[in-house]
């Protein structure tokens, strides 16, 4: 009777958390999702290396790292609700997945780099060119909100 009830308490959390993925993410499978996740754990593993290299491996820095980790997951489902609520299909969800990606992308590079491994000339440009344009967005918003401010 034990195995029985350990049983329907793991179905029922497996299902409930099957059910709040689903109206988090949206149904079916996503491959951006995917590869956002994979991503992380990549990004993670090659900082994580990137830290131990550099002997700058510190609890506070890789916390901070993991939570921010986590927004990009909250981001994701942000557009999700947003599309829900709008009615565009999957549109905002993939945009947010696919900037978080690009973000990730760049940050695996840099941690390669660190390590010396040869990252080629057109994928660091290519990277830098996404990184100058996202600065120049932060700046402008940033002198907005100064504008703005009494």
């Amino acid at each position: 009777m034990d195995r029985f009830l350990d049983f329907l308490t793991r179905a029922g959390i497996s299902g409930a958390a099957a059910w709040l993925l689903q109206h988090m993410f949206g149904p079916g499978p996503h491959t951006l999702l995917g590869a956002y996740a994979t991503l992380v754990v990549l990004d993670v593993v090659s900082g994580t290396s990137a830290a131990i290299i550099r002997r700058d491996l510190r609890a506070e820095k890789a916390g901070i790292g993991v939570l921010k980790k986590l927004m990009g997951f909250c981001a994701i489902a942000t557009g999700h609700v947003a599309d829900t609520i709008v009615g565009t299909g999957d549109i905002a969800r993939n945009t947010m997945a696919l900037l978080l990606c690009s973000y990730e992308l760049q940050s695996i590079t840099e941690n390669l780099a660190v390590a010396g491994i040869v990252v080629p000339d057109t994928v660091r440009d290519l990277f830098a060119k996404v990184w100058d344009q996202r600065a120049d967005a932060a700046a402008r918003s940033h002198s907005k909100e100064k504008e703005r401010a009494p």
